[in-house]
């Protein structure tokens, strides 16, 4: 049951980044323009992360950095989980309140 907890927190978190990332854009430039923007902002941002993170891991020190991190959310899912469902339903209200505010300020 644990994992599948996990597996569900990280679903809601990634619908949310996704989320956050498309609705405004789209609400903002329109769906023609949005939805290559709205697809390229999160790859560039993941890549990024992806490359700052293996930056750090090669530091000295930091060889096993993934390794200690794995093994934390191991040890504390219940607490990694939540902490992820909390997150997600923060940026979905973020992403909530952006969209509706930047939807009130089209004109039609």
């Amino acid at each position: 049951m644990g994992w599948y907890l996990s597996i569900v927190a990280i679903s809601c978190l990634l619908f949310a980044l996704l989320n956050l990332s498309t609705f405004p854009i789209l609400f903002k430039m329109g769906y023609q323009r949005g939805k290559f923007w709205g697809y390229i902002l999160p790859l560039s941002v993941v890549g990024i992360l992806y490359f700052a993170f293996m930056v750090v891991q090669m530091l000295p020190g930091n060889e096993h950095l993934l390794f200690d991190l794995l093994e934390f959310a191991d040890a504390n899912k219940l607490l990694v989980d939540g902490g992820m469902f909390l997150l997600a339903t923060i940026i979905l209200l973020v992403s909530y309140f952006i969209s509706k505010h930047i939807y009130n300020k089209r004109d039609f």
